[in-house]
């Protein structure tokens, strides 16, 4: 009996873990049920028929053919509503930012405008960077006008005429004059050289002479009144006066 009684236990157990599982199987068969009756209300709300599942069935198993995961497209269908916010948001910043590059594009054409009517100016200060001149001679001519307005009392552009005036007119004959002006300045001190060398020869070989000629320079004669006075005193006073007369020369 005690045996019976085991054996029945066991088959009441069994009884009941079958009864359990057959509640939980009914429970999911009543949720995919109504899980099914809901789709099938929403599809009705779209006037999709129950029976096309069958064919989204097969483009499922044709998903699987090739090797994709059904499951992976379904979960990026479901998320169709975010991206579709997500296009909006990026339309809108594609719109945003065509904005911006035409206000670019326009700033750009701007600045290639100026740069086109600055083109003569340009090749200006090439052409003076060529000749020797940068920023701080054009400042210095500047101010240099700025200056002479301030004195004279004279408009920029009329010191501007007058300098150009004066270049066209006077450079001319102003760079012949500098290059003679130089060229005398050689000779004169070539001369001055020649004078320096004959006085110091005469100092080291007449320096009674040389005392007289330094006496008559520092009283304010140069070479030529010198020369000019010894020609007097040999054409003239000479003939005049005995020229041993040593009361004479001692006067003179």
């Amino acid at each position: 009996m005690d045996q019976e009684i085991e054996r029945k236990k066991k088959e009441i157990q069994v009884l009941q873990d079958d009864l359990e599982s057959s509640r939980k199987e009914m429970q999911n068969e009543k949720k995919d049920f109504l899980l099914f009756q809901n789709v099938k209300e929403e599809l009705k709300k779209h006037d999709i028929s129950i029976h096309n599942l069958e064919s989204l069935i097969n483009v499922i198993k044709i998903f699987d053919e090739m090797h994709y995961r059904p499951l992976t497209i379904l979960c990026e269908f479901s998320d169709i509503t975010a991206y579709r916010k997500l296009v909006e948001n990026k339309d809108k910043q594609i719109k945003q930012r065509v904005s911006h590059i035409q206000d670019l594009k326009a700033i750009s054409d701007n600045y290639e405008m100026k740069i086109i009517s600055n083109e003569p100016i340009i090749q200006s200060l090439k052409q003076l960077e060529n000749l020797g001149f940068n920023a701080s001679d054009i400042k210095n001519l500047y101010l240099m006008f700025s200056k002479i307005s301030k004195k004279y009392g004279l408009d920029k552009k009329e010191i501007k005429i007058r300098f150009f005036r004066c270049i066209n007119y006077y450079f001319n004959d102003l760079l012949p004059l500098q290059k003679d002006i130089g060229e005398k300045i050689n000779k004169i001190f070539i001369l001055d050289n020649e004078i320096s060398s004959r006085r110091k020869i005469i100092e080291e070989s007449q320096p009674i002479v040389f005392s007289i000629l330094q006496h008559l320079v520092s009283s304010g004669f140069n070479e030529h009144y010198i020369l000019k006075a010894f020609k007097i005193f040999k054409t003239d006073l000479c003939n005049k006066m005995p020229y041993g007369d040593r009361t004479y020369i001692e006067r003179l």
